[in-house]
């Protein structure tokens, strides 16, 4: 009996294209055929071999793929090494990995990515530009293999980039360089996506990255349904006293604020924001008195005095800012206590108000439906 031959194994890619050697046609993107064999590329791939000998395909389209990755892929499964790989046809060879379920080749694609990532440039302030391209390029990378929508979401290669940032310590040097590039006037579903993941549960990095774009880049309006899926998020902030969440905020709602152009939806939209804010930072400063503290902080939206700029781009409402207000807290005094609530109150009464006339993207609903790979 012949001994069972186990992959990966060295065919020889002398037989890759050889008619007299070859039985499947594979058709290329640019219109061209290129042989192989059916039973090598069975040993590899059981869907190839599900296709040759249960639907008796003759030829595969691989239209959908760069001829370069299409060559890459072959060679590996005739020869037993990833040898002709490069970053410029990684996703697409990898995608063909998933797709024919190679699963030998699985590991080799993440070893190869893995050592990319471990061996990048640290980004820093005076990193040329060049170099932070590069890092950039491994992050599109893992990206574009996390959102495809016909393969599972692969979340191994997101995984390796972000703890790229924690043994280089270059995480916000990397961010701020991203949130510079990015108009959010073109803001697309990609682009949040990356976002998201960059950022991930750190509120004050998204602020700041909004803040760093809306420099470089004048916004014209909040109609965009992605940006106000990440202004949204901005409300998801976590309160520390030693965080200068006050300036953050003020600096991101003073620019959103001179937008010459917002409709009265938008002006609707960012009141809430802005209302969610100043709620959930007078929670956080109340029960921060609740637990000991001898002085009282609340937030407060103060408005300009000045009648002619109260009149400004968007009437009565145009400018505000919040500030933190402490105050001596008598120690059985019930006072601030119910002053909050009349504050909370408040809020919550306004937001009903809003409600039935608002359109509204919530980051809730809209996540769920970003990373199932749904389409609009």
């Amino acid at each position: 009996m012949a001994p069972e031959i186990q992959v990966p194994c060295n065919f020889g890619r002398e037989y890759i294209n050889v008619q007299e050697h070859c039985n499947l046609k594979l058709k290329l993107k640019n219109g061209s055929d290129y042989l192989v064999n059916s039973m090598i590329m069975s040993y590899n791939s059981p869907e190839i071999k599900r296709l040759t000998t249960e639907h008796h395909q003759t030829c595969l389209y691989m239209d959908d793929f760069e001829e370069d990755a299409v060559y890459c892929f072959i060679d590996a499964l005739y020869t037993g090494e990833l040898e002709k790989i490069g970053t410029t046809i990684f996703t697409d060879v990898y995608k063909m990995v998933r797709v024919f379920k190679v699963s030998w080749l699985l590991s080799r694609c993440t070893d190869f990515f893995t050592n990319l990532v471990s061996c990048r440039e640290t980004v820093s302030v005076d990193t040329e530009d060049s170099i932070y391209r590069e890092v950039k390029y491994l992050f599109d990378i893992a990206m574009i293999i996390y959102t495809q929508n016909h393969l599972e979401k692969e979340q191994i290669f997101v995984d390796v980039f972000m703890e790229s940032f924690e043994k280089k310590n270059d995480k916000l040097e990397f961010a701020t360089r991203f949130f510079g590039g990015i108009n959010l006037n073109e803001m697309s579903r990609y682009l949040t996506e990356q976002t998201v993941t960059l950022i991930g549960g750190d509120t004050g990095l998204l602020v700041d990255g909004l803040v760093t774009s809306l420099r470089h880049y004048d916004l014209r309006n909040l109609s965009n349904t992605e940006v106000r899926l990440l202004l949204d998020k901005c409300t998801d902030v976590s309160f520390h006293q030693e965080n200068p969440v006050e300036y953050q905020y003020n600096e991101l709602f003073d620019i959103l604020d001179e937008i010459e152009s917002l409709t009265e939806d938008d002006l609707r939209f960012l009141n809430r924001i802005k209302r969610i804010w100043i709620k959930r930072a007078s929670s956080f400063f109340s029960s921060s008195k609740s637990k000991g503290h001898s002085t009282s902080t609340r937030v407060v939206e103060k408005e300009n005095s000045n009648p002619d700029a109260l009149k400004g781009k968007h009437g009565e409402n145009s400018k505000s800012t919040f500030s933190f207000e402490e105050r001596e807290v008598e120690p059985e005094s019930t006072s601030s206590e119910a002053q909050h609530k009349e504050e909370v109150g408040g809020v919550e009464e306004r937001e009903e108000e809003l409600e039935d006339t608002r359109s509204v993207v919530t980051l809730g609903s809209s996540t769920s439906s970003y990373y199932s790979g749904e389409e609009d």
